[in-house]
């Protein structure tokens, strides 16, 4: 919400951004493979929310 409303993302850690995101997408794929809709659910909308978040960092670096 801070990037949304500063319009910056010069506080986010690009580093730390990139772990979250494998993260996320390491446990979209374990709850894939056990086939658990919750964990599928809340970890595709965090992946995509932090993937965006991602690309919108590095548009404001170039």
């Amino acid at each position: 919400m801070k990037t949304l409303t500063a319009k910056s993302t010069k506080d986010v850690s690009l580093l730390m951004l990139l772990c979250s995101i494998s993260g996320m997408t390491l446990w979209l794929l374990y709850g894939i493979q056990v086939n658990d809709s919750t964990i599928i659910a809340a970890n595709s909308v965090s992946a995509i929310l932090a993937a965006s978040l991602r690309g919108s960092s590095l548009k404001m670096i170039v």
